[in-house]
């Protein structure tokens, strides 16, 4: 089991995990060269023992420390003067750094946010996701908002930090599960513990590979079977043909009523014409007839758009029809019989020989004869 330390401290912890719980290899760093000298001088204290030909084939700041127990053996322990943070993440040459099945956080997220603010925490939590291997745990020892309170004057820049602060540690576990991990444990503090450290820890565990796969195997078996891609294609060309067909259809349809209203209109404009070029009593005959044809037809009209005319509008037509039909009938009686009064006819007459010509009024026809026959 290969573990990282982030904020190791004077390296107590680091060196526990390394002699008591089957480490293999344990990476401890902090930001504070002071602390790290420190680990590194509580480290070589255990080291005495070892042959120096052990550690000679080790890298640089690493040794091996022996492992407590029957089992026997040895852990190789590693203390860098190194920010997590800003740490590379990959080698020279575009080697990708190691990664670990646990990493430690223990007292350190307040410091961070105190320095890089919301920002700097998100930062951590997915730099320590991704530096775990799929099913690696994530112990995580968070300050509480009240120790915030107590230490946000220590600088004016913290003080303006501190008051910035959105993501406060109660939300630390709902955005670490976004991030992807799975909530393990959270471990109470003993009773004796020293009176500012009794916090809570919290275990979080990175999903596996084969867990992961297993769950999109369950995913895939809870959603409806999808249709063959070649069955799944000619089922939507055969669904456009279909739609474009019916569009087709449904322009057609409109360009022919269009066209039967365009016809009507112009053989409307035809016998306007011929009408015109027909005598006034011919004229009079076909307006009539024309009128009574409309009053009778029972096919709604057609407007330019294809749409028929509302029935309340063609009865509104007929009805005017009609009335000017018996309108035409009243004005041709009235031309047809005798005028009842004419204008006054002067006539000379040669009247006596030495008298001046008389005038005599004209009556009507009718009149006239009457007084004839009389």
């Amino acid at each position: 089991m290969k573990v990282l330390d982030i904020g190791c401290n004077s390296g107590e912890i680091s060196l526990a995990v390394a002699r008591h719980l089957g480490a293999r290899r344990v990476v401890g760093c902090d930001i504070d060269s002071k602390l790290v000298e420190d680990a590194i001088a509580n480290r070589d204290s255990f080291v005495k023992s070892l042959s120096s030909d052990q550690d000679a084939e080790a890298p640089e700041n690493t040794k091996h420390v022996p492992k407590r127990g029957k089992a026997g053996g040895t852990c190789s322990v590693t203390f860098k003067n190194q920010d997590f943070l800003e740490a590379p993440e990959e080698k020279d040459g575009g080697e990708k750094q190691e990664l670990y099945d646990a990493i430690l956080c223990f007292s350190v997220t307040k410091w961070i946010h105190f320095t890089h603010g919301d920002k700097g925490i998100r930062k951590l939590f997915r730099r320590v996701f991704r530096k775990l291997n799929p099913g690696g745990l994530f112990v995580l020892e968070p300050q509480e908002w009240r120790s915030y309170k107590k230490k946000r004057h220590l600088t004016p820049q913290i003080r303006k930090t501190v008051a910035g602060i959105q993501l406060h540690p109660g939300q630390f576990d709902s955005f670490l599960k976004e991030l992807g991990f799975e909530a393990v444990a959270v471990i109470e503090p003993p009773a004796d513990a020293v009176e500012g450290f009794k916090r809570f820890i919290r275990v979080y565990k990175k999903p596996a590979e084969e867990e992961e796969i297993e769950e999109a195997e369950k995913e895939l078996e809870k959603a409806p079977p999808e249709e063959p891609p070649i069955q799944n294609k000619k089922k939507k060309k055969a669904e456009g043909a279909k739609a474009k067909e019916e569009d087709a259809k449904a322009e057609a349809k409109l360009e022919d009523a269009k066209a039967k209203k365009k016809a009507e209109k112009k053989q409307k404009v035809v016998e306007a014409e011929e009408l015109e070029d027909k005598p006034a009593p011919t004229r009079k005959k076909a307006q009539a007839a024309a009128a009574s044809a409309a009053v009778a037809a029972k096919e709604p009209e057609v407007e330019g758009d294809g749409e028929v005319e509302p029935e309340h509008l063609v009865k509104k037509k007929k009805r005017r029809c009609s009335e000017m039909g018996s309108n035409k009938k009243v004005e041709k009686k009235k031309k047809k019989a005798p005028a009842e009064e004419q204008h006054e006819e002067v006539k000379e007459d040669d009247g006596d020989e030495d008298g001046p010509p008389t005038k005599r009024k004209k009556g009507p026809k009718k009149k006239q004869k009457a007084a004839h026959n009389a």
